[in-house]
């Protein structure tokens, strides 16, 4: 591998801003349940909270949606580093067959983590209602579990609003990405094909770098196909989309689990 990557500016930051709204969501549907059943009152035996299942349910929700945002801001990180590296050293660039493979595998590594850490998210989204809603052995349901169990007219949880919200959300590409993530672990890798353009502007050459998404991965997302121009997607552009989706879609998770627990609490005045 000869590629190396200089450094241009400071490393990327943690979340992206749909994080904070997630934050808020499950933070208030964590109190109104740990609240449900009257106020808490803690005693010398009373268990810490930080060991209620609750509480570490969300709190892992909370840290893969914050690895999904840093997956995120370091994919348009190193993307950029290398756009910089191909301008400040075209010559080299160009003799170096392996810049552009290099490159197609540092972004799609990155990718993956997107999709990867946005999947156990809506897994632990899944426990997470489980173990509120459900009987404590739910709380290892996970998405795919809840969904089922949402989708069986017996069974309790189909009755839920938060178990309609999952439905929903598999039914229209949750499903298809847990799909397209089987692939990936269990059968090969995919990646997409890269481009590098020189173009003459203002009197200096400018390199420019174009590498899309796996093929696999935008046939499978119906909103990555509606933003693909000639059947590609940018694969920065199509990692955003992928993030921002998941974080909307855990958020609104915790927003319908807050209805089934019949609201938010009331500020006292």
């Amino acid at each position: 591998m000869t590629t190396s990557l200089v450094a241009v500016e400071e490393h990327p930051r943690l979340w992206i801003p749909q994080f904070e709204h997630l934050r808020i969501e499950a933070t208030d549907a964590v109190i109104k349940a740990l609240g449900r059943n009257g106020p808490i009152v803690l005693r010398r035996d009373t268990p810490p909270l930080k060991n209620n299942p609750i509480i570490i349910l969300r709190d892992s929700m909370l840290y893969r949606g914050q690895a999904v945002g840093f997956h995120v801001d370091l994919l348009q990180w190193q993307f950029r580093q290398i756009t910089h590296e191909a301008n400040t050293k075209r010559a080299l660039v160009r003799k170096d067959r392996s810049f552009l493979y290099n490159c197609r595998r540092f972004l799609t590594y990155l990718m993956d983590d997107v999709l990867f850490n946005a999947i156990s998210m809506l897994d632990y989204s899944g426990n997470l209602v489980g173990v509120i809603l459900g009987k404590p052995s739910d709380r290892n349901l996970k998405w795919n579990g809840f969904v089922r169990a949402a989708r069986d007219r017996k069974n309790p949880l189909s009755l839920t609003r938060v178990g309609q919200v999952m439905v929903a959300a598999d039914t229209e590409w949750v499903g298809k990405l847990n799909d397209i993530r089987s692939r990936i672990i269990h059968e090969h890798v995919i990646l997409g094909d890269g481009v590098h353009n020189m173009t003459m502007r203002e009197d200096r050459i400018v390199s420019t770098l174009f590498f899309d998404m796996p093929p696999p991965v935008v046939s499978h997302l119906r909103f990555l196909k509606a933003s693909a121009a000639d059947g590609k997607v940018d694969i920065v552009a199509g990692g955003e989309q992928i993030a921002v989706r998941a974080l909307d879609v855990a958020a609104s998770v915790m927003t319908a689990l807050l209805e089934d627990l019949g609201g938010r609490l009331k500020a006292k005045k």
